[in-house]
């Protein structure tokens, strides 16, 4: 890098180390082998997007929707799912329809509901949930018990993860959200051995953390991971095999 180019923001960095490491997975060769090009058919997809303000957010954070896609298009990611960080902080069920609308006319970005139990009547009930989520398309929702104070292991919370679990929602929980209470990754294994069929995606995990989760992910085959900050060498490869 010349002394003028200016330095890589930190998601620039990450996107351009992913990009590296997709491509190697890809060709699959070893280091001694000639050099393939990348398959020109490889479409990177973003699990794990958000929108919207934030509390005591830096005048220059970039948080608009206008913003995601112009990042996404320096990146060459084409598609991601996105959460409106007002669905957590505000009205979930207001935001996350408003989100919905928004992207409805947005190629390529496909909306995250948050989702929580309807006891305080103030969410639908799962199968009036289920039923909105089909006819805006939506197939992935987030779980925020901490941030929307609601207890996730509580009989009232049952008959949502049950339900989200049977039509096999993808299922975002961010460990900041008490997922890795008490022994570590007690919590998220609780919840996979309770709900077999619901696909856990689980954020916020940092490679500090491999010990104690690689045996819940040996034992629960409905857990997986987003790798922003789960960067370990040969991670990938040595889930893979």
């Amino acid at each position: 890098m010349s002394r003028s180019a200016p330095p890589l923001s930190r998601r620039q960095f990450l996107a351009a180390s992913g990009v590296a490491l997709s491509a190697a997975l890809a060709r699959r060769v070893h280091s001694a082998a000639p050099a393939e090009p990348l398959d020109p058919g490889l479409v990177f997809f973003d699990a794990f997007t958000q929108v919207g303000p934030r509390i005591n957010k830096h005048p220059a954070q970039r948080w608009s929707l206008a913003h995601l896609q112009d990042e996404m298009q320096h990146c060459s990611i084409p598609g991601a799912l996105v959460l409106s960080t007002l669905s957590v902080s505000y009205d979930p069920m207001w935001s996350n329809a408003k989100l919905s609308a928004e992207l409805a006319a947005t190629p390529g970005l496909l909306a995250i509901w948050n989702a929580m139990p309807a006891i305080s009547r103030e969410f639908p009930e799962p199968e009036e949930l289920l039923r909105r989520m089909g006819a805006a398309g939506v197939r992935a929702v987030a779980l925020h018990p901490a941030a929307n104070g609601w207890p996730l292991f509580d009989p009232s919370s049952r008959e949502l993860l049950a339900a989200l679990a049977h039509a096999r929602v993808a299922t975002i929980v961010p460990l900041a959200q008490r997922a890795g209470e008490g022994r570590p990754f007690e919590a998220v294994e609780r919840l996979l051995e309770a709900h077999p069929g619901l696909p856990v995606i689980l954020t916020g995990v940092s490679w500090g953390h491999q010990r104690a989760l690689l045996p819940v992910l040996a034992r629960r085959r409905n857990l997986h991971l987003t790798l922003e900050q789960f960067q370990i060498f040969n991670g990938p490869e040595y889930f893979v095999a």
